[in-house]
């Protein structure tokens, strides 16, 4: 509902400015209801002397100001490029992330502190029903900012509103021990306050740290998602010059900001014109479909020659009796006398470390001469996408 009011063009999401609008309007909502429900539970805090209400309290208006600090991320990522940062400030976006999930931390560990004096020194607790009233509120109020921020994080792809979803979760899950607490101390006549604070004081502290990594992950640089690859390799495949595709390379300087490179397999009989027109070819449709820089780098593929089709079947096969996993890309010969010079290059998987040597004497094993010696020269590399 939010989104049909305050966003316009809102199922546009691939646009920058709407992607801005999502993360300035949940922000909003963020900072006015958490200032509605932080003043509520500082009143009933105090009136009814709970230590738990009021680490509540505190943790709603902590959550907005992370709000503030999720609306300034938006901001700063919607700048456009400068001089000094020509590939754009999306990435603020992301320090917003991390300095969320900080706060979430220290909020924690604070709740962490007043939990152990609140047990050391137990208080009485003064519970009616406009306490009940408040609590049930909250409850509801944050069950409907966890899924206004999730939905929101999942339409523009946001961890910073998706971490902010959680931290909603986490708070109405903490209300609801709180009502908990209540009951038993009106039902049973014991106070369970510090230790209620204290059990939700370590949820909060996990979660920030779950958070954290979140955070951390593309910042330090991580691998694209399935959904953009798979989007992307869609893409080009639909060229019928294409014959295959290879080291295909993301990088990423903000959600739905990406630079990206490719190698694509074309006839090798084709001409350097013809081949150079159908990289640029690529490279437009992706700017004008995706918002995509792209940049595509020809290999040409004999695709007639037998020599080559026979020694490549040859070297898969043993190959993939080697490890399953192994990939073979730009694979050509060039011929000598007396030898055949075999060039390609191998992806292997992470876990994986194969030396040069090693694989050359496997094949040299392996794999069948025909009257010329065979010569190797391998690329080893890793997949990055």
């Amino acid at each position: 509902m939010l989104k049909k009011w305050f966003i316009p063009n809102y199922q546009n999401v691939e646009s920058a400015s709407v992607r801005n609008r999502y993360g300035t309007v949940a922000s909003f909502f963020g900072i006015f209801t958490n200032i509605l429900l932080g003043v509520m539970k500082l009143i009933i805090g105090f009136l009814s002397n709970s230590v738990t209400i009021l680490a509540d309290a505190t943790n709603n208006l902590s959550d907005m100001i992370a709000s503030i600090i999720t609306l300034v991320g938006f901001r700063f990522s919607a700048k456009r490029p400068s001089k000094e940062h020509p590939y754009g400030y999306a990435r603020y976006e992301y320090i917003a992330n991390l300095f969320v999930s900080l706060f979430i931390f220290f909020i924690g560990l604070f709740f962490a502190k007043e939990s152990f004096e609140k047990i050391l020194h137990p208080s009485s607790l003064t519970i009616d029903v406009v306490t009940y009233l408040v609590l049930i509120v909250a409850v509801l109020v944050k069950g409907i900012q966890m899924m206004v921020y999730l939905d929101f994080g999942r339409r523009i792809d946001s961890n910073t509103l998706k971490a902010t979803a959680m931290d909603s979760r986490n708070d109405m899950l903490s209300t609801l021990a709180i009502l908990l607490s209540m009951i038993v101390m009106q039902v049973f006549h014991i106070n369970i306050d510090g230790y209620t604070a204290l059990l939700i004081s370590f949820f909060v502290i996990y979660s920030a740290i779950s958070l954290l990594q979140k955070a951390l992950d593309p910042l330090i640089g991580e691998r694209p998602s399935e959904e953009l690859v798979e989007r992307l390799q869609k893409k080009l495949k639909t060229y019928p010059e294409v014959l295959g595709i290879h080291d295909l390379v993301i990088h990423n300087y903000g959600v739905s900001f990406n630079f990206v490179s490719v190698h694509v397999e074309l006839d090798a009989k084709m001409s350097f014109m013809e081949s150079h027109q159908i990289a640029d070819q690529i490279e437009d449709d992706f700017y004008r479909e995706f918002g995509i820089n792209i940049a595509v780098h020809t290999d040409p593929v004999e695709i007639d020659n037998p020599v080559v089709i026979e020694l490549k079947e040859k070297v898969l096969d043993a190959l993939k009796k080697y490890d399953a996993n192994l990939e073979v890309h730009d694979f050509r010969i060039v011929e000598k006398k007396g030898a055949i010079q075999v060039l390609f290059d191998l992806v292997e998987p992470f876990e994986k470390d194969y030396a040069e040597d090693e694989l050359i004497s496997y094949l040299s094993k392996h794999v069948p001469k025909k009257g010329k010696d065979l010569q190797y020269s391998i690329k080893v590399d890793h997949m990055l996408t």
